[in-house]
C-alpha cells in the first residue's frame, strides 16, 4: 500500500512538476515575444524618423540650392548685360595704351564682379538628395558647383588682369613701352575672359532648368543698378 501512495505521490509530483515546466516555458516565450516587438518596433521607428530627417535634408538642401542657382543665372544675366559695353571700354584701355595716352584711376575704372556661392553638400546630403529627387538633381548639384568654380576663376583672371591698366596712370610716373605692351596684353586677356563669360550663359541655363529654376524665377534678382554703370564698372570707386 505504502508503495502505491509512493507511486502515486511521485507520478503526481512529475505531472506538477512537468506543467509547472511549461507554464514556465510560456511564460518565457511570452515575454521573449513582448521584448523583441518592442526592440523592432523601436527600430522601426527609429529608422522612419532617420528617413524623414533625411527627406527634410534633403528638401532644405535642394531648396537652397535652387536659390543659389537663381542666383547664378542673374549672375550670367548680368554679365550679358554689360559684356558688350565693358569690352568695348576694355578696347579703349587697349587703343589707349597703343597710342602713348595716359588715363586716370577714374577712366579705368574697377569692374563688379559677382561671384557665385554654391553650398558643398557633403555625402549624407548628397545621397539623400539623390533617393529623395533623383539621378537629374543630384548631377545638376555637380554640375552648379563646376560651374561656380569657373565662374570664379574668371573673374580672378579678370582682377588680375585688370590691375595691370593701372600702368597707364601718369601720377605713378611716365608710362615706359613695356608698361603700354603690358596693358594692350592684359586688355586682350580680360576682353577673352568677358566673352566666356558670355559663352557660360547656356550652360548655366541648362543647369538651372534642371532644378526647375527659370528666367521669369530670377530677372530682377540682381538689383545691382545703383552699383554699377551700363558698363559693369563700379559707380562709388
Amino acid at each position: 500500500m505504502f508503495k502505491a501512495v509512493r507511486d502515486g505521490s511521485g507520478r503526481a509530483g512529475a505531472v506538477f512538476r512537468s506543467h509547472r515546466l511549461r507554464r514556465t516555458t510560456r511564460l518565457f516565450l511570452f515575454e521573449f515575444i513582448v521584448v523583441l516587438l518592442g526592440v523592432l518596433a523601436a527600430q522601426m521607428l527609429q529608422g522612419w524618423a532617420a528617413k524623414r530627417q533625411s527627406r527634410e535634408n534633403a528638401r532644405s538642401a535642394v531648396a537652397h540650392l535652387r536659390r543659389e542657382a537663381s542666383q547664378m543665372l542673374a549672375i550670367s544675366h548680368f554679365w550679358q548685360s554689360v559684356a558688350p559695353c565693358l569690352e568695348a571700354h576694355v578696347g579703349n584701355i587697349a587703343i589707349a595704351a597703343s597710342q602713348g595716352r595716359d588715363m586716370t584711376a577714374q577712366e579705368i575704372g574697377r569692374p563688379a564682379l559677382p561671384s557665385p556661392d554654391v553650398t558643398h553638400w557633403d555625402q549624407t546630403t548628397f545621397l539623400a538628395a539623390r533617393n529623395s529627387y533623383g539621378e537629374t538633381v543630384a548631377q545638376a548639384y555637380q554640375d552648379l558647383e563646376g560651374q561656380a568654380e569657373i565662374i570664379d576663376s574668371i573673374d580672378q583672371e579678370i582682377a588680375q588682369q585688370w590691375a595691370a591698366f593701372a600702368l597707364l596712370e601718369s601720377d605713378m610716373g611716365e608710362p615706359s613701352a613695356a608698361d603700354r605692351a603690358n596693358v594692350r596684353l592684359a586688355a586682350m586677356k580680360v576682353r577673352t575672359e568677358i566673352r566666356v563669360q558670355q559663352i557660360k550663359v547656356a550652360e548655366t541655363e541648362r543647369i538651372a532648368s534642371n532644378l526647375g529654376v527659370h528666367r521669369a524665377e530670377w530677372a530682377d534678382s540682381v538689383g545691382a543698378g545703383d552699383l554699377v554703370n551700363r558698363c559693369g564698372l563700379l559707380k562709388n570707386w
